[in-house]
């Protein structure tokens, strides 16, 4: 990991750096992962889209008004480069994260369409989720073909790091994020909510701080991809999940007895 956290440094520059101490628990880093990249595109949409450049312009925007706001954030990716599962996380790590969220649009042969959010567990809260996580997981197959990709241990890693106490809060409060999201989506988008499930994401697996998954909708669907490449609802999404990093950053200062927070953050998150 220390030699993986230099090789980011390299690439990252002193934005991986933490410049000042900071109450333990108050969040300051965001961590931003818009999902694929590279040779590995996603979900495909009718007319060619793909969900890769969909997340990675809707996290852009993220980023631009989380900074406005206050905050450190970091992109695992910022053009389109193909980053390892496993990576992704690591990355939240190396960079001292507060947050991780990771960014993707879904797919379905059967007209599904709407908008969920997810966080780590060793088993699916229900089948559609099981099959989410087997889709999104798919992508390591594309990391090491010589070694046949996925690897066979996945669930059982994951059993084994929520064993840990550590990461048993993380998941409490990763929860809690998964809902505070799942809310501000609500109110902007017309589509189905389909509600804060479980999956075992390899994505998630390591994080060191509250982490979830966010399914923004379905770019199979001919309505709601449309949308989903509009600039104007881009630019409503990235509002909608700032301002839920907002409102946990706040909500966690209180049970933390931090006070409200930042003012920005606090008056942004009511």
């Amino acid at each position: 990991m220390a030699a993986f956290c230099l090789l980011l440094g390299a690439v990252e520059g002193p934005s991986t750096d933490v410049k000042s101490e900071k109450p333990r628990g108050e969040v300051r880093t965001v961590v931003l992962d818009p999902g694929h990249g590279g040779r590995d595109p996603g979900a495909v949409g009718p007319g060619g889209v793909f969900e890769k450049d969909v997340v990675l312009e809707v996290c852009r925007r993220i980023k631009e008004k989380l900074e406005k706001r206050g905050f450190r954030v970091v992109l695992t990716r910022d053009k389109d480069v193909f980053v390892k599962l496993r990576e992704r996380a690591q990355i939240a790590n190396c960079a001292k994260a507060d947050i991780f969220i990771s960014v993707h649009a879904n797919a379905s042969r059967r007209g599904g369409w709407g908008f969920e959010t997810y966080f780590l567990s060793a088993t699916a809260s229900d089948d559609e989720a099981r099959k989410v996580a087997l889709l999104e997981n798919h992508a390591a197959m594309l990391e090491d073909v010589q070694n046949g990709g996925l690897s066979p241990e996945i669930n059982s890693d994951i059993e084994a790091i929520l064993l840990d106490m550590a990461q048993a809060e993380y998941v409490r409060e990763s929860e809690k994020l998964a809902v505070i999201i799942q809310d501000h989506l609500d109110d902007i988008l017309k589509s189905p909510n389909r509600g804060v499930k479980q999956a075992p994401f390899m994505v998630l697996m390591g994080a060191a701080m509250p982490a979830v998954l966010v399914e923004i909708g379905f770019v199979s669907s001919r309505k709601e991809v449309k949308l989903l490449k509009s600039p104007e609802m881009q630019n409503r999404i990235a509002e909608s999940l700032s301002g839920s990093v907002c409102k946990f950053a706040a909500q966690r200062a209180i049970r933390l007895g931090l006070g409200e927070g930042p003012k920005n953050i606090a008056a942004e998150g009511s």
